[in-house]
């Protein structure tokens, strides 16, 4: 850990310097401006907005509206809100990282390589830059995953907090600490649920495959205790879905419907790996590889570690189905509404380029600098486009439009 140390503050250091550059570059587009405005409304007034008008849960709008009355709201001051995020999603996947990966050969430098992929992510660096919920529900609902998995190892296997091997918790402290990241997660974006709904499956069948079933005191209290987490997550939750409306009658005009399940997973991966700032027949030509090579690193990570794959496959899929399922009759599918599940992309990309390292042949090298050339040059070309080419602005210059105006 200490010698990883200097270069994690030096991946954070380029996260954030790629996220304040040029941040007030563009004006704010739409939904940005909605937000900025919607926030600064009367307590009634917002209220009532949140819970008939807009369709996100009230998490984002109730931190924006405690930062902008703390900061401002320039267009700055407000970016600088997922800016926060943004940063600390590298900080949040890199432990993320390390608690799913037990294997000490490989774990330090996949953590690092997953943080380094997400500082440098177009995708995660253009909503960085704005004033959406799109980098601060990833960074709580990884929040919430840290703890699952300190809860999954309580109950299913064999628990050592990493930070000083004489520091334990009750299982109670991270019971608690995973509730109430989970349900921040939940107030922050509805399709959360599936997120959540991937972690019970992968709980359940971790205590069939565990054969849970030969100590059946020891699963049950362990069953009832996961359960009466749930139950109380749901309860609460659900305090919040019987005051409004938005989940079942809303239909977003920017959004589609019916979209193939395969066409929801290559379009997420072509968004969060290779960025939106850059051609569609780029996009198309390069997704169908990257998902395959995505698909091998989960399938090598099967070979070592069953029930890791396991849970990153019910984490990709479970909400993919659940997406697909709800945008049958309504326009509710967009990439940016599954970046939930972004982290499991940059996880299998630094397993399989970890593992690849490690793995004693003679074109090794080769192979990983190829991917890692791949990788930053598809970053670039996207951050380019992105910084520098008009054709990409995320918003028209609305500020020169005012000038002619006034």
């Amino acid at each position: 850990m200490k010698k990883t140390l200097p270069w994690l503050w030096l991946i954070f250091l380029c996260a954030f310097f790629l996220r304040v550059y040029n941040l007030d570059a563009v004006s704010l587009r739409g939904d940005e401006a909605f937000t900025v405005n919607f926030v600064q409304r009367t307590w009634d007034a917002l209220w009532k907005g949140i819970r008939f008008i807009e369709p996100n849960p009230p998490g984002l709008y109730l931190a924006l509206r405690a930062w902008v009355a703390l900061a401002g709201a320039s267009e700055l001051v407000a970016r600088f809100f997922s800016v926060w995020f943004g940063v600390l999603n590298s900080a949040l996947i890199y432990r993320l990282a390390r608690e799913m990966i037990p294997n000490p050969k490989i774990k330090n430098l996949a953590a690092l390589i997953a943080a380094l992929l997400i500082a440098f992510s177009p995708y995660q660096i253009w909503h960085s830059q704005d004033v959406r919920n799109y980098t601060l529900w990833p960074a709580v609902s990884m929040l919430a995953l840290i703890f699952f998995w300190r809860v999954w190892r309580f109950e299913v296997g064999s628990w050592k907090l990493e930070v000083g091997n004489a520091l334990y918790a009750s299982r109670f402290t991270f019971y608690a600490l995973y509730f109430l990241s989970a349900y921040l997660a939940l107030m922050t974006f509805y399709y959360e649920t599936f997120i959540v709904v991937a972690q019970n499956v992968f709980f359940a069948i971790s205590f069939v495959r565990a054969g849970g079933w030969r100590d059946l005191k020891r699963a049950g209290r362990a069953l009832a205790r996961w359960s009466a987490a749930q139950i109380v997550l749901i309860a609460a939750y659900g305090a919040w879905i019987l005051q409004t409306d938005r989940v079942t009658a809303y239909g977003e005009l920017s959004a589609e419907q019916s979209v193939g399940l395969l066409d929801m997973l290559t379009r997420t991966v072509a968004s969060f790996v290779l960025g939106d700032t850059v051609p569609d027949a780029y996009q198309h030509a390069l997704a169908p590889i990257v998902t395959i090579a995505l698909i091998a690193c989960l399938i090598v990570w099967a070979r070592q570690d069953h029930a890791r794959a396991i849970f990153i496959a019910l984490y990709v899929a479970v909400p993919l189905v659940g997406v697909y399922l709800t945008s049958l009759g309504r326009p509710l599918f967009s990439e940016r509404y599954i970046t939930g599940i972004l982290p499991a992309y940059f996880l299998l990309i630094a397993f399989g380029l970890t593992t690849l390292w490690k793995w004693q042949i003679r074109w090794r090298a080769m192979a990983v600098a190829l991917a890692a050339i791949f990788l930053i040059a598809s970053a670039a070309y996207a951050l380019a486009n992105y910084y520098f080419n008009p054709a990409y602005a995320k918003a028209p210059d609305w500020r020169g439009v005012w000038q002619v105006i006034a």
